[in-house]
């Protein structure tokens, strides 16, 4: 008798040779239990490995929703990042169109200038001094000034309000003698010096009251 090596099934020895009684029991029942288990157990056995499978796989399309998901954010990402950088480019063009235009410009300036000077030292704008003169004075309620004429030969026009008229006491002794004639300026100063003495009086008296 012997058995066999993957299940371990009983089993006969050459049937030719073999002495004993065939056992149904031990040749037949416990080899169908021990086949009846071991399809158990496989099928057992595929079962959790294809519930391992089917986690796997979910697993898996979970990682690549997860990964395209990213995917499609990188993506976006990058077209924001390039919108950026081009925005970036056309500035820094600008600026640098901007900076030729003002170095040009700055250039030309400076051209300009030396040729100018230029000119002034070869005494190519050399003419007549200008003349201011007065033209018109008249009276108005605003003070203004205007000036006519071409160079040289200009006026200046004037347009002047009324103002208080002068007091003796707005004036210094010798203010007044300037503007009297010689012969007049003693009898002058005496009048005025006895008016303004008066004066200073009435002043005093009315600051007292």
């Amino acid at each position: 008798m012997s058995s066999t090596p993957n299940l371990n099934l009983f089993k006969h020895d050459n049937p030719a040779t073999n002495k004993n009684l065939f056992d149904v029991a031990k040749s037949l029942n416990e080899n169908w239990d021990k086949i009846d288990d071991y399809v158990y157990n496989q099928e057992a056995t595929r079962q959790e490995n294809e519930q391992i499978r089917q986690a796997n796989e979910e697993t898996r399309q979970n990682q690549e929703t997860t990964r395209q998901s990213n995917e499609s954010t990188r993506q976006e990402q990058e077209e924001i990042r390039k919108t950026n950088e081009d925005a970036r480019k056309a500035e820094e063009s600008k600026r640098n169109t901007n900076e030729e235009a003002r170095e040009t410009a700055e250039t030309a300036r400076e051209q300009y200038i030396t040729d100018l000077k230029g000119r002034v030292d070869a005494g190519e704008f050399k003419g007549d001094p200008n003349v201011l003169s007065i033209g018109t004075v008249e009276k108005g309620n605003e003070a203004k000034a205007s000036i006519t004429g071409n160079s040289p030969n200009q006026k200046l026009n004037l347009v002047l309000p009324k103002g208080d008229a002068f007091k003796y006491e707005d004036f210094t002794a010798e203010q007044l003698l300037a503007l009297t004639g010689p012969q007049r300026r003693n009898s002058n100063y005496k009048s005025w010096n006895s008016n303004n003495s008066r004066c200073r009086n009435r002043c005093k008296s009315n600051t007292k009251n």
